[in-house]
């Protein structure tokens, strides 16, 4: 019977032990499943397709169409056994998921893209998702991000994720717009 082998001298075919399998009929031995992959406590597998990639990993194919689990990029793991693609694979907080030209996948930190910098979410798929810390705000300049100091009493970036456009102004400052860093304290309680 497939997902089943026949140990020397027993009458009756046995079920596949945990992370092997059998597809053909009449074997002596089961096959393991490949290398950090498992059947998820499943006895009898019948096929490769029955073994999963652990946690942490995903199922790849090489130019043979040999099956394999590769492991996710340093800082990323996946939700669940059996991820089918590195697309699966969630970067850890405080890192986003930056493909390279060839399609390799990694899990930066923000800080060493974005000095100053962190993402609180899992998941994150981009750069975009890195907010500076607690004491900077986020200044942009067309393509150029910088998480800059706030140097005035008057900035409040008591908070992370302050950007020069949403940045809160302490009581008794103002500035000219929402796109410049310079505050000026008002002269008069009454004309802020």
């Amino acid at each position: 019977t497939i997902g089943h082998y026949c140990p020397q001298g027993s009458a009756a075919p046995t079920p596949c032990p945990i992370n092997t399998f059998m597809p053909t009929t009449g074997a002596s031995v089961c096959t393991n499943c490949p290398a950090f992959a498992t059947t998820n406590n499943t006895i009898g597998a019948t096929s490769i397709a029955m073994c999963q990639c652990a946690k942490g990993y995903f199922n790849d194919t090489d130019a043979k169409n040999a099956t394999f689990c590769s492991p996710c990029p340093e800082g990323a793991t996946t939700d669940f056994p059996g991820s089918t693609s590195v697309s699966e694979c969630l970067c850890q907080p405080t890192r986003f998921l930056s493909l390279d030209a060839t399609g390799a996948a990694s899990c930066p930190q923000c800080k060493d893209i974005l000095p100053s910098s962190t993402s609180t979410v899992e998941g994150a798929t981009s750069v975009d998702a890195c907010e500076c810390i607690q004491g900077f705000f986020l200044k942009t300049n067309g393509a150029s991000k910088a998480c800059v100091a706030c140097d005035s009493a008057l900035m409040n970036c008591s908070i992370p994720g302050v950007t020069l456009a949403n940045m809160p102004i302490q009581e008794g400052g103002w500035r000219l717009g929402n796109d410049t860093s310079k505050i000026y304290e008002c002269f008069s309680k009454n004309a802020c």
